[in-house]
């Protein structure tokens, strides 16, 4: 495991860090985010290179190399971290405890702490792929989405380190998938393919401290869910509405009070109207995603957006300039899509497009971008904002 400094972020100062891998000078290296911590101190995500993909942390913009995970293929990914950052969970490949000789091995979901890498347990025993979906304030509790046998299919699970329970989906549902969990572990997010379109819409089920259902699964009326808020009321994510050219994705968001009343946040300018919500703040007011502009003359070229209920949809980028944040970091790129943001919501995170001063090239790298709380106050909205949600395809 390697350490390098490359950056030092001071705690809620405004400004752009971009973070690259922690090889940069391996052939096609790039760095991603996934998720940040509460405090907005610790990312998590992956680098890659021709050698294959490395889970990667940075703690004030000090990047480690998380390595990868023994035996199988060369590809582990960190993909969310704790509220105080102490526990990373993710997926990875690592040797197939079914058919030792395997050299492509199995995929796992894993934890990561100051004694390193250890399987969550799965429903088969750790004998079938799993992945992380949610992950609990204090890093104890971590659902997903694990094979039933190792000639099942892919259903939800809730895990606390020691025992996996298998969840509940929709009366028709062949298969499904927990993607997000609220801070206390109780309100877990789930996608299936109960609709007759085979179109992954969502449920959400409330669970106890053993992960004993206590109710759900209850409908999202035509939400795919990606994030719930911390205080488990507002999920996000997208859904399919009618448009003229058939079908198009809209950013979205529902109070799980009122899981009928989805709400579009809709688009920014350009590019196709298509945007999708990818991460909420801990009581759901500020929201961050993706968004089509075309920006570099392809149409579904997508950038970063925030979204809050005074400024409505704002390009990420335009908001870190209105705010005075040095944004040449990016070296004329952009940013491409924020993947987290902290517990206050002025921390995000994301992938950006960045260009090379040596090379001229575009390369992906990690961003962290720390807004004054300010910023995230008034202002027009630059897309189309708040409005009804036109309502799920039919049939959905």
């Amino acid at each position: 495991m390697s350490l390098l400094v490359l950056a030092t972020l001071v705690a809620q100062a405004p400004g752009l860090t971009v973070l690259p891998p922690p090889d940069p000078d391996a052939e096609d290296a790039a760095s991603y985010s996934s998720d940040v911590s509460a405090d907005g101190r610790t990312v998590v995500g992956q680098h890659s290179n021709v050698a294959g993909v490395f889970a990667l942390r940075a703690i004030d913009g000090a990047v480690e190399d998380l390595g990868d995970l023994p035996g199988g293929i060369v590809f582990t990914s960190a993909d969310l971290v704790s509220d105080d950052g102490s526990v990373v969970a993710g997926t990875g490949w690592t040797a197939n405890v079914v058919e030792p000789g395997d050299v492509d091995g199995v995929q796992i979901a894993f934890r990561f702490t100051g004694d390193g890498y250890s399987p969550w347990p799965d429903l088969t025993g750790n004998e079938a792929v799993a992945t992380a979906g949610g992950i609990s304030a204090d890093g104890a509790v971590l659902v997903g989405a694990s094979y039933t046998s190792p000639s099942g299919d892919f259903m939800p699970y809730w895990t606390d380190g020691e025992v996996a329970m298998l969840l509940p989906v929709r009366d028709g549902a062949t298969r499904g998938s927990a993607v997000a969990l609220s801070a206390d572990g109780t309100v877990v997010l789930i996608t299936d393919d109960a609709v007759v379109s085979g179109l992954s819409q969502g449920s959400f089920l409330v669970v106890d401290g053993a992960g004993q259902v206590l109710q759900g699964p209850t409908f999202l009326g035509g939400l795919s869910p990606n994030a719930i808020s911390a205080d488990g009321r507002i999920a996000v994510g997208g859904g399919l509405t009618p448009s003229g050219d058939g079908e198009t994705v809209f950013a979205a968001r529902v109070s799980l009070d009122d899981p009928n009343t989805v709400v579009s946040l809709g688009d920014l300018d350009g590019g196709l109207n298509s945007s999708e919500a990818i991460a909420v703040n801990d009581d759901g007011s500020v929201i961050v995603g993706r968004s089509s502009t075309g920006i570099d003359g392809s149409p579904d070229t997508e950038e970063a957006f925030v979204w809050t209920s005074a400024g409505g949809m704002r390009r990420l980028e335009d908001v870190a300039v209105a705010a005075g944040i040095d944004v040449s970091a990016l070296g004329g790129g952009y940013l491409g899509q924020a993947r987290s943001v902290s517990a206050d919501g002025t921390v995000i995170v994301g992938n950006a497009v960045v260009v090379d001063a040596g090379t001229g090239s575009a390369v992906v790298r990690a961003f962290v971008l720390t807004l004054p709380a300010d910023a995230l106050v008034p202002g027009e909205g630059e897309g189309e904002g708040e409005g009804e949600w036109p309502g799920p395809r039919v049939g959905m």
